[in-house]
């Protein structure tokens, strides 16, 4: 197995008809399979929390190779209250600590 990090960030949602939902699943199935993935949601993206939050929360009770973050401003901004990050077993956080992140060595990044 390689020692790469994937990076997937969403910035869509599954009802904008862009790829409805294929993204994150991608990402859950390459942590289901062991690959150790960290899932943004950003801008529209933190309104897959409506959609998937009972899906995520399933997948990350499952695996530890995946983390999950939506960036609070974003959500703030969509009035996505702090619970359903919670419901989904993710947290919230900001963009410093995504580019911190995203500087990680063997870090992969996959943006949508």
């Amino acid at each position: 197995m390689n020692d790469f990090h994937y990076l997937f960030v969403e910035t869509h949602f599954p009802g904008d008809g862009l790829g409805d939902g294929e993204f994150i699943q991608g990402a859950c199935d390459l942590a289901l399979a062991g690959r150790k993935v960290t899932l943004w949601l950003l801008q529209n993206g933190v309104l897959t929390l409506f959609w998937k939050s009972h899906e995520l929360h399933s997948i990350l009770a499952t695996t530890n190779s995946l983390a999950l973050y939506a960036d609070a401003f974003s959500m703030a901004q969509r009035s996505v209250d702090d619970a359903w990050i919670a419901a989904a077993g993710g947290h919230q956080g900001d963009m410093s600590l995504l580019v911190t992140q995203l500087m990680t060595p063997q870090c992969k990044v996959i943006w949508h």
